[in-house]
C-alpha cells in the first residue's frame, strides 16, 4: 500500500518543480531552479539511505531513525507554512503572471 501511495504522489511531486521554478524565478534562472530541485530530491533519498548506518548501531535504536527523518520532513514543512507567501510580490514573467490570473 505504502508504495502505491508514494507511486501515485511522484508524479504531482515532480511535476510541482517546474510550476515552482515558472513562479518564482526569471527565464535565465528556470534551468538552475528546476535542476537543483530534482537534485534535492535525489540527495533526500540518499540522505534517508545513509542514516540508518549511523542513527542505529542497534536494533534497540531504530526509532532514532524514525525521529530523524520526521524532523528532518517537519522542520522545513513548518517553516514553509509559516514564511512561505502564496505568490511573488512581483511576478518575474509575464508566463508565471499569466499563469496565476488563469487560477484566479
Amino acid at each position: 500500500l505504502g508504495q502505491i501511495l508514494v507511486a501515485v504522489a511522484g508524479p504531482f511531486l515532480m511535476g510541482s518543480v517546474t510550476l515552482l521554478s515558472v513562479t518564482w524565478f526569471p527565464e535565465c534562472e528556470r534551468t538552475t531552479a528546476t535542476a537543483l530541485a530534482q537534485l534535492s530530491n535525489g540527495m533526500g533519498a540518499t540522505v534517508a539511505y545513509l542514516t540508518p548506518l549511523w542513527l542505529v548501531p542497534s536494533p534497540e535504536k531504530m526509532a532514532n531513525m524514525f525521529y530523524f527523518d520526521l524532523a528532518l520532513a517537519l522542520v522545513p514543512a513548518g517553516l514553509l507554512c509559516c514564511y512561505f507567501p502564496a505568490k511573488p510580490v512581483r511576478f518575474p514573467s509575464a508566463a508565471a503572471a499569466a499563469h496565476h490570473e488563469h487560477l484566479e
